[in-house]
């Protein structure tokens, strides 16, 4: 046989193995797409490989619906953190006053350095910020109200995580020059670091060497949001076996949210553990204290024999680091009350909350004080 025609032998076999391929990869495709449909259960996990397209989701309707960029519409886009509080908002949303100061800031008054009192930088998520709660009922200002040596800066955001209360803290620690740095966290925020999306797009740290690095950052305008998730979603976006495929390939890169009804794994942890090192060691730098803050809220402020994933952490870290931490819950469950909300905080929750935090940053006061050249 000359050469060209082995040639023309060899390629032919070659495009029979091709066609081959690419007919078992087709009825591959075919029997996915009919067995997701047909097993209970299986399109929920398939989506829960993805968590932030329920978010997308989310965002695109209220972006068609209102123009609304997070809950509430009175959130701006944020070029690092995702989102933050438009400033000087004066709002009622549900029957609850909202304020805002020149900065963005939930207050009734401009944040200012005040060397003559013991300033309190406090950085958190929706509890802090006081979703559900009228401005002078969120923990933070309660908790200056406790003494009038106190001065409290409340930075919290709703809907962040442990990763967009890194960069906050980086950012702000300079400017406010505080005594003292609250992070204040509910379990959720230790999950909410694995997402490139919620609210809003937001960064993404990735555990690095040894170390962290900042992914999905600048974040961009709404409308470039819109026009990346768009590009995003083709005509196989709704096919279980593309679905399961990016899924699958998130996992192995260990890029997404664990489930709910899951334990944080390894990796989830140390990520979380390394961005809270990084505020603590920041904190430390620019001369403050640093105080990890777990709120409870829902069936753990009732039944004491629950386990809390982030109780969990805030003990394992705190003995990791060795920096002060406040678990709130036994706050809660030492008054033995039925009547406690499940969800955001109100007023008799949040004075609970600010009652915690104040005994236990006394001794960093008085320390402070001593040691003070006044």
């Amino acid at each position: 046989m000359s050469l060209g025609a082995t040639a023309r032998a060899l390629i032919t076999r070659s495009l029979r193995g091709l066609g081959t391929v690419a007919i078992i990869a087709l009825i591959t495709v075919a029997i996915t797409e009919i067995t997701a449909r047909f097993v209970p259960g299986l399109p929920s996990r398939v989506r829960s490989l993805e968590p932030e397209r329920a978010w997308e989701d989310r965002f695109l309707e209220m972006m068609h619906k209102d123009g609304t960029l997070v809950v509430g519409g009175f959130h701006r886009p944020h070029p690092t953190r995702g989102w933050t509080v438009a400033p000087n908002a004066h709002q009622v949303v549900d029957g609850f006053r909202y304020t805002t100061n020149e900065r963005g800031y939930r207050s009734l008054r401009p944040y200012t350095p005040d060397s003559a009192k013991y300033t309190v930088l406090v950085i958190g998520d929706s509890f802090t910020f006081g979703i559900d709660t009228n401005d002078e009922e969120t923990w933070p200002y309660l908790l200056e109200t406790k003494d009038p040596g106190l001065n409290v800066i409340n930075l919290g955001v709703g809907g962040y995580g442990i990763d967009q209360m890194d960069v906050t803290l980086q950012e702000t620690v300079g400017v406010y020059h505080p005594d003292l740095v609250i992070i204040a966290f509910i379990g959720d925020d230790l999950r909410r670091t694995f997402l490139s999306f919620r609210d809003y797009k937001k960064p993404r740290f990735v555990l690095d060497r040894g170390g962290v690095r900042l992914t999905n950052v600048p974040i961009g305008t709404p409308d470039a949001v819109i026009s990346e998730i768009e590009s995003r979603r083709r005509w196989f976006d709704h096919s279980y076996t593309f679905g399961l495929l990016r899924g699958l390939t998130r996992v192995a890169r260990g890029y997404t949210m664990p489930p709910a009804d899951k334990p944080l794994p390894t990796d989830a942890m140390e990520l979380d553990t390394r961005l809270l090192d990084q505020m603590r060691d920041v904190s430390r730098r620019n001369g403050a204290e640093f105080l990890l803050v777990y709120l409870s809220y829902g069936e753990g402020l009732f039944d004491a024999n629950l386990t809390e994933e982030g109780e969990a952490f805030l003990r394992n870290y705190g003995e990791h680091a060795h920096v002060p931490t406040l678990d709130t819950r036994p706050a809660f469950l030492r008054q033995h009350r039925v009547d406690w909300v499940k969800g955001h905080y109100q007023g008799r929750e949040n004075q609970v909350v600010s009652a915690a935090i104040y005994e236990r940053i006394l001794p960093l006061m008085s320390s402070a004080s001593r040691s003070s050249p006044h």
